[in-house]
């Protein structure tokens, strides 16, 4: 066996780039020591003075003797290569949102900066974990049911588990990275907070389906519960109540005391309600002075013990409030769930004209009018009567 030294040549060692030669030297003669096939990545300086990186495999040739006599290799240029995982190494670590590989069993590979911020773990924390383990446990169980993958499918929200217990809502895209077998041997995972999209979505929502004084459900999103409500009373038999309520003389009190106190009076109605019905009970203000009232469940025993107790507590509750003796009772219209070809839109005329009946018989009071009976209160009186 030859000296290894001797065949690296003074123009094959002239070639390398000089802060490549210790590292190239090392690798030959260790191959050449265990008579192995040379292989190494090393940078080169061509004639011309630019730089390239190759791939050099080489193995040596054995005479009978079993004497090294040479050694015949392959170099590839894999400069292209090289500077494609670079570029992508800088997009990766220097990326504003969060970007980690992940490897087939679902465990962290390599993390950049903005995902350690992001999930308040460092680099060597994120990558001695799985992925799944930062995903809440809420939305793991629905991944794996679905087996959905390293933080739940392709693409998709999640929410994710800080380091401190708190939660955040991620949009998660993954993709795969194909191995030279043709497999993806690997994830490359994005993530970004979505947490204040999220809020902002939920705000609107709120809005778009609320009364901003009261934060009860507005008279559009009430009526599409209402409508649920009867379109399930077709298919199952019809069941519960609706109650309309108005307060009674209620432009007095704007007109006496101002809108402030009327906004009170109202904040008062609504309070009373939310914190006395049921929490399956969907309370909604419909109109200026205004309340809507769905029970579920219960047969017309229970309804009309609802609106008994709504007529008692809003007496209490509204005559005195914001430290002024106002008085103030309210009026109510009961329509009974018990008739599954009445159309949501009916229900709610059935109400009104009940309670256009509870005002006419002195206030203060409930009534359930037939809706048959459209007579009763009459339309002369509908159109005397103020809602007050």
């Amino acid at each position: 066996r030859g000296d290894p030294r001797d065949a690296l040549g003074a123009g094959w060692k002239a070639g390398v780039h000089p802060n490549d030669r210790a590292k190239a030297r090392a690798a030959w003669n260790a191959a050449a020591a265990t008579s192995s096939v040379f292989d190494a990545e090393y940078r080169v300086r061509r004639p011309a003075g630019d730089v390239r990186w190759v791939h050099a495999r080489a193995t040596g040739v054995i005479d009978l003797a079993g004497t090294v006599t040479g050694y015949v290799g392959t170099l590839e240029d894999t400069t292209q290569r090289r500077v494609a995982e670079e570029q992508f190494r800088t997009a990766f670590e220097s990326a504003p949102i969060g970007m980690a590989l992940i490897d087939r069993n679902g465990a962290f590979l390599q993390t950049n900066a903005a995902l350690s911020d992001m999930m308040g773990y460092n680099s060597n924390e994120l990558q001695s974990m799985q992925a799944s383990t930062l995903v809440h446990p809420d939305d793991l169980r629905v991944i794996e049911g679905h087996r959905a993958g390293p933080l739940g499918g392709t693409n998709n929200d999640r929410r994710l588990v800080r380091a401190d217990g708190t939660e955040l809502w991620a949009s998660v895209r993954l993709a795969p990275l194909v191995g030279q077998a043709g497999q993806a041997a690997f994830t490359l995972a994005q993530i970004l907070d979505i947490t204040e999209r999220r809020r902002t979505e939920a705000e609107l929502f709120h809005l778009a389906n609320h009364d901003p004084l009261t934060g009860l459900l507005n008279r559009r999103r009430f009526e599409a519960a209402l409508e649920a409500h009867v379109a399930n009373g077709r298919r199952y038999g019809p069941d519960g109540g609706l109650l309309f309520v108005d307060i009674d003389h209620f432009k007095s009190v704007n007109d006496a005391h101002g809108h402030h106190t009327g906004d009170d009076v109202i904040a008062a109605v609504a309070n009373a309600m939310r914190t006395r019905l049921r929490n399956t009970d969907i309370i909604a203000r419909v109109g200026g002075d205004e309340f809507a009232v769905l029970l579920p469940s219960g047969d017309a025993d229970v309804v009309h013990r609802v609106a008994d107790m709504l007529v008692s507590i809003l007496r209490d509750d509204i005559a005195n409030v914001a430290g002024k003796d106002l008085g103030l009772t309210a009026s109510i219209g009961l329509a009974l769930c018990d008739d599954a070809s009445l159309t949501a839109d009916e229900m709610l005329i059935k109400a009104d004209l009940a309670m256009y009946d509870a005002k006419a018989r002195g206030r203060d009071q409930w009534a359930e009018t037939p809706f048959h009976d459209r007579s009763t209160p009459s339309q002369e009186l509908m159109a005397e009567l103020p809602r007050a």
